[in-house]
């Protein structure tokens, strides 16, 4: 059983970091100074947390254009993984 929540940065920012830092920074060796950009401030954030209350999956959406959007920094915790989460 898991939780979906969707906000701005303010409000969701503390737990995508984190779970952005462990699969981005520190699982795939990208640069912190890589990860962390201006789009986080204006993207809609999605977090979702499993019963304990501790996430484990995240991404954001970033509007391209009136009516388009992209989405981007999708991270799934390690276990989730690999049972398959955030497979395509």
């Amino acid at each position: 059983m898991t939780h979906v929540q969707t906000g701005d940065w303010a409000a969701l920012g503390d737990a995508a970091r984190a779970l952005r830092t462990a699969v981005f920074i520190e699982e795939q060796g990208i640069a912190r100074a890589d990860e962390w950009d201006e789009a986080d401030a204006t993207a809609v954030h999605a977090v979702v947390t499993n019963l304990l209350g501790m996430p484990v999956a995240t991404g954001r959406l970033l509007q391209q254009a009136p009516g388009e959007g992209r989405i981007g920094r999708m991270a799934v915790d390690a276990r989730c993984a690999a049972a398959g989460w955030g497979g395509s």
